[in-house]
């Protein structure tokens, strides 16, 4: 019995061998075919994780977040910066903060990462970004990264990372919302200094005050002359 089932074991491998030999050309260029496919499924799976982190795990609690209108993808967007100085000067009392956030795709290791670039003092109360190791960045050349974005990268504190061509040290490895993928953190002066202002931010978080009416605050926002219509 087991030596038949060698036999034809044996027999599959010797055709399977004559059908490579006689037609070597056309399986060479299958295989390449298959591994564009393969290798595009995980790039577009690594993009599709970061964009649902983006829209699922938005910080959560009392917070507005106003984008472009009409885009799919947030690191397409570019907001005008006089919508931020806008609503610097229209804001009242009802709202805590407002803040501005840069987001960048980065692909590392063939993982795609979001990077994203806010004010420095915004990332405990509005992003909800909690310490586990090391200090929060102070000097230009250190960023944080999220604890599932280091165990893939296998990053550490110190570790250097590169990003859009110039390096930077981890100095912190964060806990925050969203997928185990998690995100890498740049402050916004950093960010600025990094990408420049042709495409200024592409978001703005409004924060509002416990005792405070959210959706009355959002109606106000959405029907502001330099709101409605191109952002929402």
């Amino acid at each position: 019995m087991n030596s038949t089932r060698r036999q034809r074991i044996s027999d599959l491998l010797h055709y399977l061998l004559v059908d490579i030999r006689h037609d070597w050309v056309r399986i060479f260029l299958s295989l390449i075919g298959f591994s564009s496919i393969a290798f595009c499924f995980f790039i577009l799976a690594s993009l599709s994780n970061s964009l649902g982190e983006f829209y699922r795990t938005q910080p959560s609690g009392r917070n507005l977040i106003i984008v472009q209108s009409d885009f799919i993808d947030p690191t397409d967007a570019r907001m005008d910066p006089m919508v931020l100085e806008e609503l610097q000067k229209w804001r009242d009392n009802r709202i805590r903060k407002i803040s501005p956030v840069i987001y960048r795709h980065m692909r590392v290791n063939d993982h795609v990462f979001l990077l994203r670039s806010a004010p420095l003092e915004d990332w405990e109360d509005i992003y909800h970004l909690k310490l586990m190791n090391g200090d929060w960045p102070e000097e230009y050349g250190e960023v944080a990264v999220g604890k599932g974005a280091a165990a893939v990268n296998k990053w550490i504190l110190g570790s250097e990372v590169v990003i859009y061509g110039s390096p930077f040290r981890i100095s912190a490895i964060v806990q925050s919302p969203g997928t185990a993928f998690s995100s890498i953190w740049m402050p916004f002066t950093q960010g600025t200094l990094l990408f420049g202002e042709n495409r200024g931010y592409q978001a703005l978080y409004v924060m509002i005050q416990d005792a405070a009416n959210a959706e009355e605050v959002r109606n106000e926002i959405q029907d502001h002359p330099i709101i409605s219509g191109e952002y929402h």
